[in-house]
């Protein structure tokens, strides 16, 4: 291992790199708040969220995966690491998501039986507000655990000396930073989308219907932004090269994106649904990338501190996003009137279901072990042994 292989600031936390989690995570509020408006805005809301959200996610939990196994590599932070990802998600699958669709389909007019939505699923031509999944907005926490499953793999894979040799063209041997980012930035988005062909030309056409697809599609599509994650906490010149903005390239990405959707029409009919498909795929990933830099910029310069509020906000951010779903269904089930979408409806059920969430956060799950662990993911620490003193 040379020399650049060693952790970023190990002794000193990123409050930024925290902050930006929360960010994310709390963002969810503002994506599926969008059951409250019109369906054009609906969908600029949706696309916008699908070209950072998520990318940028998996770019911050590969890093954080990455600095925990280096303290320490145990089995047993293994088992605690996945137990925390995996015992709040198997809660809320099981415990709250079935009354949440079975929620959505009464608001869509079904007259299903529990039982019958359970076991049968949705009737068919229900239009729910929100897509009525098993796993609903969960699905992130099943990939997460994939991720950390074959994590020794990946930082296996990433650290043999054809990827080695391959980060020290990318970042130190070319003069010009920009080209290095734009190398690096390739990478991750040709990697992704020759993953994601790769499952369509070979699983697609089996897992098409299948429960567990769209869990599985996320983790093929999103490894590489994982991986890369893990690669910023190990190589410092990659990480220092992350944090210079590259606002031109971004520019061209986004133009190229939003040209792409200008003349969609057009280039449908000259290359095909599936080709267009493709180079649509391809400008989103580099768009995806950009925005991960920009936001990693942004949230290093602004957001690095460590106050209380600050402190509180990162802390709940895990319960803001478990819980703020079931919040929005019951506001919109309760309170909302079909066909009276409105930006202030919209502005209104945000704050409200953000505030609910910090509460419920700062009064029960803060206040208990079990509830911290259950809801949180913060599983109590073992006690130190004499040896270990």
């Amino acid at each position: 291992m040379t020399s650049e292989w060693i952790p970023v600031n190990l002794k000193e936390r990123l409050y930024y790199i925290d902050a930006l989690r929360a960010f994310l995570m709390t963002y969810g509020i503002v994506l599926h708040a969008d059951m409250f408006m019109q369906e054009n805005i609906r969908t600029f809301i949706n696309d916008s969220s699908h070209l950072f959200r998520m990318q940028t996610f998996f770019i911050v939990s590969g890093f954080f995966t990455a600095m925990i196994f280096f303290k320490s590599s145990s089995l047993r932070t293994f088992c605690r690491r996945v137990a925390s990802i995996l015992i709040p998600f198997f809660l809320f699958v099981l415990c709250a998501n079935p009354f949440a669709n079975y929620i959505l389909a009464q608001t869509a007019g079904s007259e299903q039986s529990f039982k019958d939505l359970i076991l049968n699923g949705p009737a068919v031509g229900l239009e729910p507000p929100l897509g009525i999944t098993w796993h609903l907005h969960l699905w992130f926490l099943a990939t997460l655990a994939i991720f950390t499953c074959v994590y020794p793999a990946i930082k296996w894979l990433t650290q043999t000396p054809v990827v080695i040799k391959a980060l020290k063209i990318c970042v130190d041997w070319v003069k010009w930073k920009s080209l290095s980012f734009l190398l690096l930035t390739c990478t991750i988005v040709f990697s992704s989308v020759i993953l994601r062909g790769l499952y369509f030309i070979t699983l697609e056409k089996y897992m098409a219907g299948n429960p567990f697809n769209h869990i599985l599609v996320s983790t093929v599509e999103y490894i590489p932004f994982f991986a890369v994650g893990a690669i910023l906490f190990f190589y410092k010149p990659l990480f220092e090269l992350f944090h210079h903005f590259f606002y031109g390239q971004m520019l061209v990405a986004f133009a190229g994106f939003i040209l792409l959707h200008y003349f969609a029409d057009p280039l449908k009919n000259y290359i095909g649904d599936m080709g267009f498909e493709l180079c649509l795929r391809t400008a989103g990933a580099f768009c995806s990338v950009y925005s991960a830099n920009l936001l990693f910029n942004f949230f290093s310069r602004f957001f690095n501190g460590r106050g209380r509020v600050a402190k509180f906000l990162s802390d709940a951010a895990y319960s803001v996003y478990l819980l703020h779903l079931y919040i929005l269904i019951g506001i919109y089930y309760f309170f909302y009137e079909p066909g009276q979408t409105s930006t202030l409806t919209y502005l209104i059920s945000i704050i409200a279901t953000y505030g609910a969430c910090l509460a419920i956060h700062h009064f029960v799950i803060s206040k208990f072990k079990i509830t911290r662990a259950l809801i949180n993911g913060k599983l109590p620490e073992a006690p130190i042994s004499a040896e270990q003193k």
